[in-house]
């Protein structure tokens, strides 16, 4: 069966005793129609049967509203009840922004700072808390500036600030001593600002050090939340006093030993963990796959189209080439080298075994009972050749000592 649009494929995986259904992300982005709906079906809010393989948006949609409905509290007091009444229809409203996402604004001083929305009225009426790490150290120079801001108030001060500061640039110089003053006695100084930007762009992944530790000391062993970074919303976890994200890519559908990513690292690489929370080391058999694809997608980007080939691509091509001719002659040479190193000892060797059998007689005994001396190195393979010839020399001038002493003895 195919993925239709707005369906989402279903993945098992256990949590705790229990097989949870959980929904899987087939594209890269916000979402936290899911975020919400994973933690629901692990709490066991919702369910969805374990046969089925996908699970449509207004399925979704559906059994949230219906469980929001059914735990709706009794009230006594009619004002009480109205005020509920609307937070649910609120929450139902934003329903169609959960699929696309939330409008969320962050603020910097503890792990639920955020400006209250409407759009985060689900959030309550549902029971699930929604974090993040992006937080201000206290211990950091700019914490006084920022733990009075929200995100969208710091990007608007920097952006007017900017835009001030462009216009004074083309007033005239007293008019720009004049504005100068008004800036600096506004909310954030020249200085302010500065702290402002080095803040936003020190901690530009949207956690912080400090947001670890925050994350850390606040969550409850076990709790399920939302967390939200980057603009994005994951079912965040604690467990033995670590804290885990819920794997809803759906390149992991088939991957039953992924199932949480750790989370201990402002950047970097993280630790997939299976159902267990206990690392994952994929086998060669597993690698295999996605090399074989890596392999066959290399070679479909470097095949030229229809008998052209894009420039680019031609120049990589060459330079590949190139680069494979030079490390073949390379290889060449030196097993090339390495065969005349061992031609040119293998002569060597011969050459004396021969002077030895062919002269033994003729040589005194000192000459016979010296040790060899030793080979030359790899490197002097001229050496070698050198020694050869001298050897042969050798030979000639041994044997013909050898018939003029027999000429002697005879006479």
């Amino acid at each position: 069966m195919a993925e239709s649009s707005g369906q989402h494929r279903i993945k098992k995986i256990k949590y705790g005793a229990r097989t949870v259904p959980i929904a899987l992300q087939d594209v890269n982005g916000p979402c936290p129609l899911l975020a919400l709906s994973n933690v629901m079906l692990l709490r066991g809010d919702i369910t969805i049967h374990t046969d089925r393989s996908f699970v449509s948006v207004d399925e979704l949609m559906a059994m949230i509203s219906d469980h929001m409905l059914a735990r709706a509290p009794q009230f006594s007091d009619d004002g009480m009840k109205a005020n509920h009444d609307q937070n649910i229809s609120d929450a139902i409203t934003m329903f169609p922004k959960l699929q696309e996402g939330l409008d969320v604004n962050v603020k910097f001083q503890h792990i639920h700072d955020f400006e209250f929305t409407k759009e985060l009225v689900v959030f309550d009426m549902l029971n699930i808390s929604l974090v993040h790490g992006w937080l201000v150290d206290p211990q950091d120079a700019a914490y006084s500036t920022v733990s009075k801001l929200s995100y969208n108030q710091i990007v608007e001060l920097i952006v007017n600030h900017q835009a001030k500061s462009d216009r004074l640039k083309q007033s005239a110089p007293a008019r720009l001593e004049r504005s100068s003053d008004s800036i600096g006695s506004s909310f954030t100084s020249d200085q302010d600002l500065a702290l402002l930007r080095t803040f936003l762009d020190d901690s530009a992944s949207q956690l912080t050090y400090h947001g670890l530790l925050e994350l850390h000391e606040k969550l409850k062993e076990q709790e399920l939340a939302v967390f939200f970074r980057n603009n994005h919303f994951s079912v965040i976890t604690k467990h033995a006093g670590r804290l885990y994200l819920l794997v809803t890519d759906q390149g992991y559908l088939h991957q039953n030993q992924v199932v949480w990513e750790r989370l201990d690292e402002v950047e970097g690489d993280t630790v997939l963990v299976d159902s267990d929370f206990v690392p994952f080391r994929p086998h060669e058999s597993d690698l295999a796959p996605e090399l074989a694809a890596e392999s066959q997608q290399a070679a479909f980007v470097l095949a030229p189209v229809d008998g052209e080939e894009d420039p680019s691509l031609a120049l990589a091509r060459r330079m590949q080439e190139e680069e494979d001719m030079r490390l073949a002659q390379q290889l060449d040479g030196a097993e090339l080298e390495e065969n005349s190193d061992g031609t040119d000892d293998e002569e060597i060797e011969r050459a004396k075994k021969g002077k030895h059998k062919k002269h033994h007689n003729a040589l005194p005994a000192s000459a016979v009972d010296a040790p060899p001396k030793p080979k030359a190195s790899a490197s002097a393979g001229g050496a070698k050749k050198k020694s050869l010839s001298q050897s042969a020399k050798e030979n000639r001038t041994i044997s013909h000592s050898s018939k003029e002493k027999d000429k002697d003895d005879s006479g």
